[in-house]
């Protein structure tokens, strides 16, 4: 089974997005870490599998989602892991910083649950699906 690792400290956002995962039939292991240290800390755990796709906000308690990317792109194993940069508010410089440091999409949070369904399925591609 895939395995995504959710990092926002928004706990609607997280109940949005598991809930348009399962509407879109992706069936994963959905992990979650609200702020940088709890991400950090889960993607340095060799206790537990590499996840195959991480969403990630940029904004997040105890440091900047960028924080997270760079650290997992430092990671010679998680070279070709799928990150996807997921924000309410983001700017073209923040836009281009995370594209630049690796990750591998920059999307704005959709407004409308049928709008982050459709986002999901996009993601299928990631999990093997």
């Amino acid at each position: 089974m895939p395995r995504i690792l959710i990092v926002d400290n928004n706990l609607i956002d997280i109940e949005v997005i598991t809930e348009a995962l399962a509407e879109a039939g992706i069936d994963a292991f959905v992990e979650v870490a609200m702020d940088v240290p709890e991400a950090l800390a889960r993607i340095d755990s060799r206790a537990l599998p590499f996840p195959h796709l991480v969403l990630l906000d940029l904004r997040l308690a105890f440091g900047h989602g960028l924080d997270v990317l760079r650290h997992i792109r430092a990671i010679e194993d998680l070279q070709g892991l799928p990150v996807i940069v997921l924000s309410s508010v983001i700017d073209e410089p923040e836009r281009a910083a995370c594209l630049a440091s690796g990750a591998t999409a920059v999307v704005m949070k959709p407004k409308r649950f049928a709008d982050q369904v459709e986002l999901s399925r996009q993601w299928r591609t990631f999990l093997g699906d």
